[in-house]
C-alpha cells in the first residue's frame, strides 16, 4: 500500500502512496463534489460545518482584519479579503483595483471606519507618504 521514496527515485523521509492506492482514491472520488463523503477520508466540512470555523473573521499577525468572502474577485486562496478594502469598496460603489492601497490614518490597523481610511492609487504613492511623514514633510 505504501512504499518508501517517491517516483523520482529520491529518498523521502515520509511514505508515498503506491500507484494502486492512488488509483483506488481516484476511482472513489470520481464524480464527487468536494464536500461529499469520501470513503477513505470522511467528510470535508466548510464554513459553519467545520469545527474550526470562527465566524469568518481572521486577524493577521500585522493586526489587519480579514473577512471571509469567497465570491470577491480579489480574495486570497483561502477566500478572505481585508475588511478595510471592503469598507472602501462599499463607500466608492466599485471594486478596488489590485494595485490600489488603503492607508489607516490613525495607524490603528483594525479601525476600519471610513473616516480613518485613505485610498492611494499605488504602493509607490503610499510609500512616498510614509517617507515624507518620517522626514516631517507632511
Amino acid at each position: 500500500m505504501f512504499q518508501k521514496g517517491n517516483q523520482f527515485g529520491k529518498k523521502n523521509k515520509g511514505l508515498v502512496r503506491s500507484e494502486e492506492t492512488k488509483a483506488k482514491v481516484s476511482k472513489a472520488n470520481k464524480g464527487r463534489l468536494v464536500g461529499e463523503k469520501n470513503p477513505l477520508y470522511g467528510v470535508r466540512r466548510f464554513g459553519e460545518d467545520n469545527p474550526a470555523y470562527k465566524g469568518g473573521i481572521h486577524y493577521t499577525k500585522q493586526g489587519y482584519v480579514r473577512i471571509l468572502n469567497i465570491k470577491h474577485p480579489l480574495c486570497d486562496h483561502h477566500g478572505y479579503v481585508l475588511r478595510s478594502r471592503l469598507v472602501m469598496e462599499k463607500h466608492l460603489g466599485r471594486f478596488l483595483l489590485p494595485e490600489e492601497v488603503i492607508h489607516h490614518i490613525n495607524g490603528i490597523k483594525d479601525d476600519d471606519r471610513i473616516e480613518n481610511l485613505k485610498l492611494y492609487s499605488c504602493i509607490n504613492e503610499h510609500s512616498r507618504y510614509h517617507t515624507n511623514l518620517r522626514y516631517g514633510n507632511v
